[in-house]
Protein backbone atom coordinates (compact mmCIF):
# COMPACT_ATOMS: atom_id res chain seq x y z
CA UNK A 1 0.00 0.00 0.00
CA UNK A 2 1.27 3.46 -0.88
CA UNK A 3 0.22 6.44 1.18
CA UNK A 4 0.60 9.87 -0.40
CA UNK A 5 0.51 13.03 1.63
CA UNK A 6 0.67 16.47 0.14
CA UNK A 7 1.54 18.10 3.39
CA UNK A 8 2.04 17.70 7.07
CA UNK A 9 1.10 21.05 8.52
CA UNK A 10 2.61 21.75 11.89
CA UNK A 11 1.66 24.66 14.05
CA UNK A 12 3.40 25.38 17.32
CA UNK A 13 2.49 27.76 20.14
CA UNK A 14 4.81 28.84 22.94
CA UNK A 15 2.92 30.26 25.93
CA UNK A 16 4.21 31.72 29.17
CA UNK A 17 2.14 32.29 32.29
CA UNK A 18 3.04 34.38 35.33
CA UNK A 19 3.20 32.14 38.42
CA UNK A 20 1.49 34.71 40.69
CA UNK A 21 -1.41 35.02 38.23
CA UNK A 22 -1.69 31.24 37.99
CA UNK A 23 -1.95 30.90 41.76
CA UNK A 24 -4.68 33.57 41.86
CA UNK A 25 -6.76 31.58 39.34
CA UNK A 26 -5.79 28.07 40.48
CA UNK A 27 -5.24 27.92 44.28
CA UNK A 28 -4.40 24.17 44.18
CA UNK A 29 -1.68 24.76 41.55
CA UNK A 30 1.21 23.36 43.61
CA UNK A 31 -0.56 20.02 44.13
CA UNK A 32 -1.31 19.37 40.44
CA UNK A 33 0.64 17.09 38.09
CA UNK A 34 1.74 18.42 34.68
CA UNK A 35 -1.33 17.10 32.83
CA UNK A 36 -3.67 18.77 35.34
CA UNK A 37 -1.59 21.95 35.19
CA UNK A 38 -1.97 22.10 31.40
CA UNK A 39 -5.72 21.73 31.78
CA UNK A 40 -5.83 24.42 34.49
CA UNK A 41 -3.76 26.84 32.37
CA UNK A 42 -6.58 26.91 29.81
CA UNK A 43 -8.45 29.10 32.33
CA UNK A 44 -5.53 31.49 32.95
CA UNK A 45 -4.68 34.32 30.55
CA UNK A 46 -1.16 33.80 29.17
CA UNK A 47 1.48 36.45 29.70
CA UNK A 48 2.97 35.82 26.26
CA UNK A 49 2.01 33.79 23.17
CA UNK A 50 4.23 33.13 20.17
CA UNK A 51 3.23 31.08 17.14
CA UNK A 52 5.35 29.30 14.58
CA UNK A 53 4.81 27.17 11.52
CA UNK A 54 7.64 24.77 11.67
CA UNK A 55 9.63 22.16 9.86
CA UNK A 56 8.72 18.49 9.90
CA UNK A 57 11.90 16.49 10.19
CA UNK A 58 13.06 13.35 8.42
CA UNK A 59 12.49 11.57 11.75
CA UNK A 60 8.74 12.12 11.38
CA UNK A 61 8.75 10.64 7.90
CA UNK A 62 10.75 7.59 9.05
CA UNK A 63 8.53 7.19 12.12
CA UNK A 64 5.36 7.19 9.98
CA UNK A 65 6.77 4.80 7.37
CA UNK A 66 8.03 2.39 10.04
CA UNK A 67 4.69 2.49 11.86
CA UNK A 68 2.71 1.92 8.65
CA UNK A 69 4.93 -1.02 7.72
CA UNK A 70 4.18 -2.76 11.01
CA UNK A 71 7.44 -2.01 12.77
CA UNK A 72 7.38 -1.04 16.40
CA UNK A 73 7.71 2.73 16.86
CA UNK A 74 8.00 4.67 20.12
CA UNK A 75 5.15 6.85 21.32
CA UNK A 76 5.36 10.64 21.28
CA UNK A 77 7.47 10.96 24.38
CA UNK A 78 9.20 14.29 25.00
CA UNK A 79 9.31 17.94 24.05
CA UNK A 80 12.63 19.75 24.08
CA UNK A 81 13.38 23.48 24.09
CA UNK A 82 16.57 25.29 23.24
CA UNK A 83 18.35 28.39 22.04
CA UNK A 84 18.99 27.56 18.37
CA UNK A 85 17.74 29.83 15.61
CA UNK A 86 17.43 27.60 12.53
CA UNK A 87 15.38 24.51 11.69
CA UNK A 88 15.79 22.12 8.75
CA UNK A 89 14.11 18.92 7.55
CA UNK A 90 17.37 16.99 8.06
CA UNK A 91 17.58 17.94 11.76
CA UNK A 92 17.87 14.99 14.16
CA UNK A 93 18.16 17.15 17.29
CA UNK A 94 17.58 20.72 18.35
CA UNK A 95 20.46 23.05 17.55
CA UNK A 96 21.12 23.91 21.19
CA UNK A 97 18.87 22.02 23.61
CA UNK A 98 18.58 23.38 27.17
CA UNK A 99 15.72 21.33 28.64
CA UNK A 100 13.45 18.39 27.89
CA UNK A 101 10.25 17.17 29.52
CA UNK A 102 7.78 14.35 29.01
CA UNK A 103 4.75 14.94 26.83
CA UNK A 104 1.87 15.77 29.18
CA UNK A 105 -0.95 15.20 26.71
CA UNK A 106 -1.53 13.68 23.28
CA UNK A 107 -4.97 14.29 21.80
CA UNK A 108 -5.74 12.63 18.45
CA UNK A 109 -8.48 14.27 16.39
CA UNK A 110 -8.15 13.02 12.79
CA UNK A 111 -6.53 14.28 10.64
CA UNK A 112 -4.57 15.97 13.44
CA UNK A 113 -2.80 15.14 16.65
CA UNK A 114 -2.28 17.71 19.41
CA UNK A 115 0.76 17.39 21.70
CA UNK A 116 1.49 19.57 24.72
CA UNK A 117 4.26 19.76 27.30
CA UNK A 118 4.80 21.87 30.37
CA UNK A 119 7.96 23.41 31.80
CA UNK A 120 7.50 24.62 35.38
CA UNK A 121 8.85 27.74 37.04
CA UNK A 122 11.92 25.81 38.22
CA UNK A 123 12.94 24.57 34.73
CA UNK A 124 15.04 26.16 31.95
CA UNK A 125 15.59 29.44 33.78
CA UNK A 126 18.01 32.13 32.69
CA UNK A 127 17.88 31.42 28.95
CA UNK A 128 16.10 32.91 25.96
CA UNK A 129 14.03 30.10 24.43
CA UNK A 130 14.08 30.19 20.62
CA UNK A 131 13.38 26.60 19.51
CA UNK A 132 11.22 23.58 20.33
CA UNK A 133 10.64 20.09 19.01
CA UNK A 134 8.73 16.91 19.82
CA UNK A 135 10.44 13.54 20.07
CA UNK A 136 9.27 9.95 19.73
CA UNK A 137 12.07 8.06 21.42
CA UNK A 138 15.26 9.25 19.72
CA UNK A 139 13.44 10.63 16.66
CA UNK A 140 13.01 14.40 16.39
CA UNK A 141 9.67 14.73 14.59
CA UNK A 142 9.40 18.49 14.20
CA UNK A 143 11.47 21.60 14.85
CA UNK A 144 10.17 25.14 15.33
CA UNK A 145 11.97 28.41 15.94
CA UNK A 146 10.60 31.52 17.63
CA UNK A 147 11.61 35.02 18.55
CA UNK A 148 13.55 34.87 21.84
CA UNK A 149 11.43 34.48 24.98
CA UNK A 150 13.20 34.83 28.33
CA UNK A 151 12.37 32.13 30.86
CA UNK A 152 12.77 32.68 34.59
CA UNK A 153 11.40 31.40 37.90
CA UNK A 154 8.46 33.82 37.75
CA UNK A 155 6.85 32.08 34.77
CA UNK A 156 5.97 28.72 33.29
CA UNK A 157 6.31 27.66 29.68
CA UNK A 158 3.89 25.55 27.66
CA UNK A 159 4.64 24.17 24.20
CA UNK A 160 1.63 23.13 22.09
CA UNK A 161 2.18 21.31 18.80
CA UNK A 162 -0.51 20.40 16.30
CA UNK A 163 0.41 18.02 13.48
CA UNK A 164 -2.17 17.92 10.67
CA UNK A 165 -1.93 15.38 7.85
CA UNK A 166 -3.51 16.30 4.49
CA UNK A 167 -4.04 13.70 1.77
CA UNK A 168 -2.86 14.35 -1.78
Amino acid sequence: MTVHTSAVETNVRLLTHDVATIREHVPEWDELDDRARLEALRTVPPEHVDRSRNTTCVGLHEWIVNGLSGQSVPELSEVAIGTGTTAAEADTALASEVARTVVATVEPNAPSVFVAAFFGSEEANGVDITEAGVYAGDWLLNHATFGAKSKDSQNTLTIEISLTFNAA
